[in-house]
């Protein structure tokens, strides 16, 4: 699904000099993980959207056997995930989407902000939107090397992670 087709985008704040902020989530989260934020966005004047990617927040899909009562472990375990087909491209598509919408009824380049794994989405958005993007602002994200595949992202963080981890620099050390 398009992010760029659907029901008014809620959008909050307001001062036409300030940049409108896209918020995109990390893994296993949702546009919740910034309600903290964005209060601070719109007292300073911004204009701010926290969207949930496709399978995500309030997008999120269960497999049927999660609801069956009494539980079945088994059919659980065996039943595919309804989001397991969704792909970087069907988040970047949901994504540039949003920002086709906005740009559309403002003309103005957007910030885009992205968490965590949604660095990831990030850069594939500004990637095929530069025209519409005013700046790309990565937190705690995983940032693709150009030319990077999201595997290749993906292993080389988790190698550093271990490694820092098996070299105690996590405040821990490993026996």
């Amino acid at each position: 699904g398009g992010g760029g087709q659907g029901a008014a985008l809620p959008i909050y704040g307001g001062m036409e000099q300030l940049p409108t902020i896209v918020l995109i989530h990390g893994s296993l989260h949702g546009a919740f993980c910034w309600s903290r934020v964005t209060p601070f966005l719109v007292e300073a004047g911004f204009k701010v959207l926290a969207i949930d990617l496709p399978g995500c927040g309030l997008n999120g899909r269960f497999p049927s056997s999660a609801y069956a009562r009494p539980f079945d472990p088994g059919a659980y375990s065996a039943e595919m995930s309804p989001v397991a087909s969704l792909t970087l491209r069907d988040y970047a598509q949901y994504a540039g989407g949003i920002v086709d919408r906005l740009y559309a009824s403002t003309s103005e380049p957007l910030v885009l902000v992205g968490h965590s794994l949604g660095g990831i989405t990030l850069d594939a958005v500004g990637g095929s939107h530069r025209s519409k993007i005013r700046n790309l602002i990565y937190v705690s994200a995983v940032i693709p090397a150009s030319g990077e595949t999201v595997s290749d992202c993906l292993s080389t963080k988790c190698a550093f992670a271990e490694s820092y981890v098996a070299q105690g620099k996590n405040g821990s050390v490993r026996p």
